[in-house]
């Protein structure tokens, strides 16, 4: 992580004893987050979807167990499906209004507006 939005800290010497995090770290925070959220998602969905194909394969053919199987693998792709439609409309809709450092969480890069 990128933490040049901390400032340094001094103890009443003059001494540096660390650094603190800024209000401006929120951005670069939030963006890891972000980015470990989607490979959680990603992660635990390829899971239902495998134990699904399990599921489905040691079913025999028994119907309530093929049903079982079925629902999980639709839940489970109905889920993929929402999260990477929430992150491409993110980036439409940010392309669309021109707010496009918004996407990579740096808004103190964005420009200020004009009155």
């Amino acid at each position: 992580m990128n933490w040049s939005c901390a400032a340094d800290a001094f103890d009443s010497t003059g001494k540096k004893i660390g650094v603190i995090p800024q209000l401006k770290c929120i951005g670069p925070f939030l963006q890891v987050i972000i980015h470990w959220a989607f490979y959680f998602v990603g992660i635990v969905a390829l899971a239902l979807i495998l134990y699904a194909a399990i599921r489905l394969i040691v079913s025999r053919g028994d119907t309530k167990q093929v049903q079982e199987a079925r629902q999980i693998l639709t839940y489970a792709l109905i889920g993929l499906i929402i999260v990477l439609t929430s992150i491409v409309l993110f980036y439409f809709i940010t392309n669309i209004i021109g707010i496009k450092c918004i996407q990579n969480f740096g808004f103190d890069t964005c420009p200020a507006p004009t009155s």
